[in-house]
């Protein structure tokens, strides 16, 4: 469902509206004040309502040029490097919980001794579109 179309930017968008009429208020109680000698009063109403008028467009723009968000799932293997520290035959195989770097695993094809994991990375991603 689309960003623009839901219950909660209609409320959002409603509020940013009414803070705006809100602030335009205030910019009258302004000059009022002003002009009735109210200086101090006046600059205090001033403020506010450029302060409301400020942070309500910053909001409206900021929800209109949203853009609506696609959520992806990065398809990815881990794998794990071992090499064998006897022969110096290396080979890559999927991870497997409980591998980690330094750790010795499987056993080496050629020589039987045991071989020793160096690195554990993933291949390269895809990103996949729901």
């Amino acid at each position: 469902m689309p960003v623009k179309n839901s219950t909660g930017f209609l409320i959002a968008f409603l509020l940013m509206i009414a803070l705006i009429m809100f602030s335009i208020f205030f910019f009258f109680l302004a000059v009022n004040a002003y002009s009735q000698g109210f200086k101090g009063t006046a600059l205090y109403y001033s403020m506010a309502g450029l302060m409301g008028l400020i942070l309500s467009t910053y909001t409206l723009a900021r929800m209109i040029l949203r853009k609506p968000s696609i959520s992806t799932v990065l398809d990815y293997e881990v794998r794990t490097f071992l090499q064998c520290l006897k022969c110096g035959f290396s080979n890559t195989r999927s991870f497997i919980n409980g591998d980690y770097v330094l750790s010795f695993s499987d056993k080496c094809p050629h020589c039987s001794s045991l071989m020793v994991i160096l690195a554990i990375y993933k291949t390269t991603s895809k990103k996949k579109e729901r």
